[in-house]
């Protein structure tokens, strides 16, 4: 069997983006569409409209108001990825599903749910009928549920489990040791903001340094 380089859209990891392998990673960042060659107008309000990519109802809203800057971006990431192996959404997922579903039939497309449970039913589920399977970061959703058994639930029947490992320090490995060698029982990677402080602070009481 010939090996051929497999085209891969790693959706805002733009630090992935390169030769891996035998996979072309790259990615199509969408702030540019919103301010570059746009009226003063939509340049003033590019950061409003930007945000509405953050949410399933402000993907909608743009889609079906054929949102200029929004069209443009989308008409390119199909271009571009019309033929790719496969696209993986590893934070929002910037296109609409009727795109992903009409446009997009070819790749094998993975969505990430990141910030769960917060963010699932706003950018999570709504999006989860066009893909083909998903990935989380949390391995629990709720006090009754895993993450795999809800999304099974949802409709998700493809699904696993991609652990928040940093590999920015080398003390934080992304290998088996990370899991079995380190020398403390919790360790917390991600950011303090928004309601995880009280959270946070809960841990810290009860578990102290």
């Amino acid at each position: 069997m010939e090996n051929r380089v497999k085209q891969v859209c790693y959706f805002h990891a733009p630090a992935f983006a390169g030769p891996f392998r035998d996979y072309d990673i790259s990615t199509l960042d969408p702030t540019p569409y919103f301010i570059r060659g746009a009226s003063r107008w939509r340049r003033r309000h590019a950061h409003a409209r930007l945000a509405a990519l953050l949410r399933a109802e402000g993907v909608d809203a743009l889609y079906r108001e054929r949102d200029q800057d929004y069209m443009r971006f989308v008409a390119d990431f199909v271009d571009a990825y019309r033929s790719a192996h496969l696209v993986i959404v590893a934070t929002y997922n910037p296109i609409h599903p009727e795109i992903l579903h009409k446009e997009l039939p070819l790749p094998t497309k993975i969505l990430g749910f990141i910030d769960d449970p917060y963010s699932t039913y706003v950018r999570g589920i709504p999006y989860l009928w066009a893909f083909d399977g998903a990935f989380y970061i949390s391995p629990g959703y709720n006090q009754n549920h895993r993450f795999g058994e809800a999304l099974r639930e949802w409709g998700c029947q493809a699904s696993c489990w991609c652990p928040l490992v940093t590999t920015r320090y080398p003390k934080f490995d992304a290998t088996e040791s990370f899991f079995v060698e380190r020398d403390i029982e919790v360790i917390y990677i991600g950011g303090s903001y928004g309601n995880k402080i009280t959270r946070l602070a809960q841990l810290k009481r009860h578990f102290g340094e």
